[in-house]
């Protein structure tokens, strides 16, 4: 019953088959370097392959999108521009989230054990712990279920990640939603 999952050759990490997977039979576990890479528990698995149809290496997403454009962007207010290694757009991304009744913002943040995962966020005071860069990779968990519930419930969400993370959201998801807003991180 071994999935076909991408070798780690492969693998961005992203847990896009860690979200799919309705029986917990794949968990991301740490190989010798520290890179997170989905195991399948084959006692739980039933050989659905849910796993590797969201996978984006796999399945590359294809959504219907505009043209590709790509932005140059500067955030002209001081405080936000020095304490943000985006030139300050990912805090005004973010604060505009934040300014809407229903809307939800979505990054990396560092826990009191300096352990890096992704967060849902409706609170402003947040924005402090998810500015910065962090340089190593970013545990995801199950927050692309999370997204897809806030996003069902008609929520505003702004997810932070890089291409890998935003592909496996989207592969994740199977679908546009309009209510996403999403940003890759050059890495």
């Amino acid at each position: 019953m071994q999935q076909n999952l991408p070798d780690r050759n492969h693998c961005t990490g992203c847990s896009a088959c860690l979200n799919a997977c309705a029986h917990a039979a794949i968990s991301m576990q740490k190989d010798q370097e520290g890179f997170l890479l989905p195991v399948i528990d084959e006692t739980r698995c039933i050989d659905c392959n849910l796993c590797t149809k969201r996978c984006p290496v796999i399945n590359a997403p294809s959504f219907e999108e505009s043209p590709k454009k790509v932005y140059a962007a500067y955030n002209l207010n001081p405080m936000q521009h020095q304490k943000s290694a985006s030139g300050g757009i990912f805090s005004a991304f973010a604060n505009y989230y934040y300014s809407l009744d229903n809307g939800i913002v979505c990054a990396s943040a560092f826990d009191s054990n300096l352990h890096l995962s992704f967060i849902l966020s409706s609170d402003k005071e947040d924005l402090k712990k998810l500015r910065g860069s962090k340089y190593v990779q970013s545990e995801v968990g199950l927050v692309f279920k999370e997204i897809r519930k806030q996003l069902n419930q008609n929520k505003e969400v702004f997810f932070l990640g890089t291409p890998c993370q935003v592909a496996g959201l989207r592969g994740f998801l199977g679908r546009d939603y309009v209510n996403l807003f999403t940003v890759d991180l050059v890495c």
